[in-house]
């Protein structure tokens, strides 16, 4: 699922998500602003919530 985004969101996505770590944090890690990691944040989710509405289509 996440080898689609560029490598910086996933990475972003599963730090905040999986590590719990803040965005202060990932923004440390990444060497970028915080504003960017929360961008990165909402190109991850968007990705996800895009491909549930393939899968609930598919189901149908």
């Amino acid at each position: 699922m996440l080898r689609k985004l560029p490598a910086n969101a996933a990475r972003a996505f599963i730090m905040g998500n999986v590590l719990e770590m803040t965005d202060k944090e990932i923004a440390a890690e990444l060497g970028v602003s915080d504003r960017m990691v929360r961008k990165y944040m909402a190109q991850a989710m968007l990705h996800c919530m895009q491909l549930e509405a393939r899968w609930t289509a598919d189901a149908s």
